[in-house]
């Protein structure tokens, strides 16, 4: 009897502190192929893309890495861990916004391959730390799932990815 109840409490326990959002593998979302062509560059009379010419530009030029033929760009912008983040397509300069992006993304982490269009984020939001993962279709990035983790202090160490 001490056993089961032992062996009940165990696997509640687990459950109860398990991540929710391990269950998404970039196997799951896979490309076709990844581009290896010659990499376009955004057409610069876009004003907000000229801001950031520099950093787009030595981003784009190290190859795609995201979802076949996108670049992930990520910008810092300011103090607390804030990031602009871009996706450019690499074979004709198109950039996107991503939604996890700016001052409302504090300490934001990304994780993602070249070969999968599943995207995963970490970020504080209001005092709390959010995982959040994302899938690029038709060049949106489209909200799979979101859950808060811990308070905003468990954002400040190293993502523990699956």
């Amino acid at each position: 009897m001490r056993t089961t109840f032992t062996a009940v409490l165990l696997i509640l326990t687990s459950a109860a502190f398990a991540d929710p959002l391990n269950d998404l593998e970039f196997s799951d979302f896979p490309v076709s192929s990844a581009y290896r062509g010659k990499i376009v560059l955004p057409n610069w009379r876009d004003k907000d893309a000229a801001l950031f010419r520099t950093r787009i530009t030595n981003a784009m030029r190290t190859g795609s890495n995201f979802a076949g033929h996108y670049v992930v760009i990520t910008i810092g912008c300011g103090s607390g861990g804030c990031r602009l983040v871009l996706i450019a397509d690499a074979r004709n300069g198109k950039l996107f916004s991503f939604p996890a992006s700016g001052e409302e993304y504090q300490y934001l982490n990304l994780l993602y391959e070249l070969r999968s269009n599943l995207i995963k984020t970490r970020y504080a939001q209001e005092g709390k730390c959010i995982r959040q993962d994302f899938e690029w279709a038709n060049n949106v990035a489209v909200a799979l799932q979101k859950t808060t983790i811990g308070s905003e202090d468990d954002c400040l160490s190293a993502p523990q990815w699956k």
